[in-house]
């Protein structure tokens, strides 16, 4: 049996993580405007440092690979036998790899 405090706190946060997501989720064009706003021009606070540039590409590619691990490792553990997630999931997994790769191939590690 569960312990009723840990599985309130669990629900707490679970709670929280929602809406942390769910406000990312909907001010990702913003979120991408200010980081564009901050690489590119010749005002901005990184102009000029393309270093900056290349790890910020890195980091978004690892970024997209962690999230397409944690997306098909959620499938799994859960056991999802919803149709429609798993094939949003595993979509959404072969679209973000394909960028990857391209990613990879066009501009290199």
């Amino acid at each position: 049996m569960m312990n009723p405090e840990l599985n309130k706190n669990r629900q707490t946060a679970t709670s929280v993580s929602s809406l942390v997501l769910s406000f990312l989720a909907s001010s990702h064009h913003w979120i991408h405007m200010v980081i564009i706003m901050l690489l590119g021009g010749s005002m901005s606070i990184m102009a000029g440092t393309m270093p900056a540039i290349v790890w910020f590409r890195r980091g978004m590619v690892v970024l997209t690979l962690l999230t397409v691990a944690f997306s098909v490792y959620r499938l799994f553990r859960h056991k999802c036998k919803d149709a429609k997630m798993i094939a949003m999931t595993l979509i959404s997994a072969v679209i973000s790899i394909g960028v990857v790769i391209y990613t990879l191939v066009s501009f290199g590690w």
